[in-house]
């Protein structure tokens, strides 16, 4: 009932104060209210690749790195969620001596805030890829989206590969879902519009990695489970026809996390085959 309360509230609002209505319903869409972690919490692995703190765009954001001798990793989580989410991953790439990073997200894991806005999000990973030497990102959900939008507006050419897991490729589709949850009606959803362009400078149907990839010479590899319930195959569908030096790679039955070992398997054969 919580969903429908606001949506209600929202729409009265915007009956009145339309601006006000957008910016409340942006601040519920982008509330993060899953993945925090407070620094007793950590796994023996993250505490083992804890690293410094990165200060951008009014917040401050934790970094990882597991030393390696061989070619560096970026791993970028998605949302609600944390660099936890890696350690299967983490685990397998130690033991082949990749040099890995990985980063929560503007409030996500150890890092601040109570909001969560992709291009933060961009902008702070854009720190790690300026810094290192970076030859593979690997973004899972929004974290792949979040890779899509940094590398529209700046070239990485010691990047060679991006690999999405179950990543969405139009951001109306997560605004539509949004909608359909709390049941605010369109006066709601134009207000919210105009209150996106004005704070990232796309509408919410421009705000597409089908445009994004247009610039992106890396190759890609977009991973999708054909079962997802959460992002439908069909995003990373329509990624791959828009991105020409992209691959889809599908699997069946490992829902939207993708953190079996079949997964890890084919991520780490794709990174061995450009190992330098």
């Amino acid at each position: 009932m919580i969903p429908l309360v606001y949506g209600q509230f929202l729409n009265v609002i915007a009956l009145f104060f339309p601006n006000l209505a957008g910016n409340k319903a942006l601040n519920i869409f982008a509330k993060v209210r899953k993945g925090k972690l407070h620094s007793n919490q950590l796994s023996k692995l993250l505490q083992e690749g804890l690293g410094e703190k990165i200060e951008c765009n009014g917040h401050s954001i934790q970094s990882y790195r597991w030393k390696g001798t061989g070619p560096s990793v970026l791993l970028l989580h998605g949302w609600e969620s944390n660099s936890n989410r890696w350690r299967n991953l983490i685990t397998v790439l130690k033991e082949k001596e990749y040099d890995i990073h990985a980063i929560d997200a503007p409030a996500h894991g150890l890092s601040s805030g109570e909001y969560h806005f992709l291009p933060n999000y961009a902008a702070a990973f854009h720190q790690i890829l300026k810094k290192h030497e970076i030859s593979h990102l690997i973004g899972h959900s929004m974290g792949g989206m979040a890779c899509m939008y940094e590398f529209y507006h700046h070239e990485h050419p010691s990047v060679k590969n991006i690999i999405t897991m179950g990543s969405p490729c139009d951001f109306s589709l997560v605004v539509s879902d949004f909608q359909s949850i709390l049941k605010f009606n369109n006066r709601v959803m134009k207000a919210l519009d105009k209150v996106v362009h004005l704070n990232v400078g796309y509408h919410i149907n421009e705000f597409s990695s089908a445009q994004f990839c247009e610039k992106i010479p890396q190759n890609g590899y977009l991973f999708h489970d054909e079962k997802d319930l959460q992002i439908p195959i069909s995003q990373s569908q329509k990624l791959h026809e828009y991105w020409k030096t992209s691959e889809l790679i599908t699997f069946s039955g490992f829902g939207h996390s993708l953190h079996q070992k079949e997964v890890i398997k084919k991520i780490v054969a794709l990174l061995d085959q450009t190992k330098s």
